[in-house]
């Protein structure tokens, strides 16, 4: 077995992966995260965040937690326009 020595401190490693950590978290890069609703959202409307788009199952109160997987859905562009598709051709 060969040991490989690290080519930078095992200090200066932890705080990078501290720090990009914190940024998927940021960003929502390392899955759904819960965050805080700006405004009331009504069931079926869209709520973008953290570059991911939900659908809300229940009334949500501005300063409530929104928690994918609890009080949203996620979805995407696609589903929403096939949906509003499936809603034309059935009503036309």
């Amino acid at each position: 077995m060969r040991v490989v020595k690290p080519r930078i401190p095992l200090e200066t490693q932890g705080r990078l992966n501290r720090m990009q950590s914190e940024l998927d978290g940021a960003t929502g890069s390392n899955g759904p995260v819960a965050f805080t609703a700006g405004k009331t959202y009504q069931p079926g409307e869209a709520i973008s965040h953290g570059g991911r788009i939900y659908i809300a199952d229940t009334v949500i109160i501005a300063g409530e937690t929104v928690t994918p997987g609890g009080n949203v859905t996620e979805t995407s562009i696609e589903d929403i326009v096939n949906t509003l598709n499936e809603q034309k051709t059935k009503g036309e």
